[in-house]
């Protein structure tokens, strides 16, 4: 499960890089998010910074600098993209991203309730937009959740933290970082190869997907426990509810759709993040109609 970073670790009104941190926005498990001033352009941005007692390790700095290619290597519109990444003049790591404005969807959740099937739907097509360019570069997420998806005041969703991304590009050592990923994961989340600590592909990030989609649209977590390992074992093993239990005026072709990508064996899952764009675009079409 997430880290907390060290109390010590709040740089707000440091400057890292050529950035001037202005609020910390998210102390997450595998870096610091500040709101940030580039003093070279005066843009706002998003500087994530490697935590001091996650520096020591050399396995974090390795995932935090496959973090910073992997972003490198995606320029996609509902894409977080990349600034800079690289270590300051006092050595800390770093990753300058643009700043997205607005709100993630767990935020939206918690605040405004069940989202509308529409604006749902929406977000969905999007993420998938995002998850089909990374896949086709075999890069996998692998922590995709409302936390990590931003919907912009323009309507335009877009994937962010990479942090425990795999990328075979960069990372070769790919049996034992899938072990660890486990204890990096969310379990509300995370499909069952995943809390198996098995081997990961696209269709992963697919069951991630339906768990949030089932979030987004009932305002609930399809599993719940009293520990992160209850949650984990009933990914793995508890049939999912209809979501039309907790919402029952959601679409049955919605209801099916989540179910569909939260199948527990990855072979009875969408094969591909296209073929789910394809049915979600005909799915929306059916209700505006």
């Amino acid at each position: 499960m997430e880290t907390e970073p060290h109390a010590s670790d709040d740089l707000t009104g440091h400057i890292v890089a050529h950035c001037v941190l202005l609020e910390r926005l998210n102390p997450g498990g595998m870096g610091c998010v500040y709101r940030a001033q580039d003093t070279h352009t005066k843009e706002f941005v998003a500087v994530k910074v490697l935590p001091s007692i996650l520096a020591q390790d050399e396995e974090f700095i390795r995932k935090f600098w496959i973090e910073g290619t992997t972003l490198a290597s995606c320029h996609h519109p509902n894409i977080v993209q990349l600034r800079d990444f690289g270590y300051d003049d006092r050595g800390r790591q770093y990753i300058i991203m643009e700043f997205v404005e607005g709100a993630n969807i767990r935020s939206l959740v918690n605040n405004l309730g069940p989202l509308k099937v529409d604006l749902a739907l929406r977000v969905t097509e999007h993420t998938l937009a995002a998850l089909d360019y990374a896949h086709k570069r075999n890069i996998v997420h692998q922590d995709l959740k409302p936390d990590h998806i931003i919907l912009r005041s323009d309507g335009v969703a877009k994937i962010v933290d990479f942090g425990i991304a795999r990328n075979p590009d960069w990372d070769t050592d790919l049996t034992s970082y899938n072990a660890e990923t486990v204890f990096l994961g969310t379990p509300s989340y995370m499909s069952p190869e995943q809390c198996d600590g098995g081997f990961v592909d696209g269709r992963s990030d697919l069951y991630s997907l339906g768990a949030t989609l089932f979030y987004m649209v009932t305002g609930t977590y399809c599993f719940k426990g009293h520990s992160p390992l209850s949650v984990m074992l009933k990914q793995k093993f508890e049939p999912p509810k209809d979501p039309r239990t907790y919402n029952p005026t959601l679409p049955g072709e919605v209801a099916r759709l989540i179910l569909w990508l939260l199948a527990k064996r990855r072979e009875r899952r969408p094969a591909s993040a296209a073929e789910v764009m394809r049915v979600v675009r005909i799915i929306r079409q059916s209700l505006s109609g």
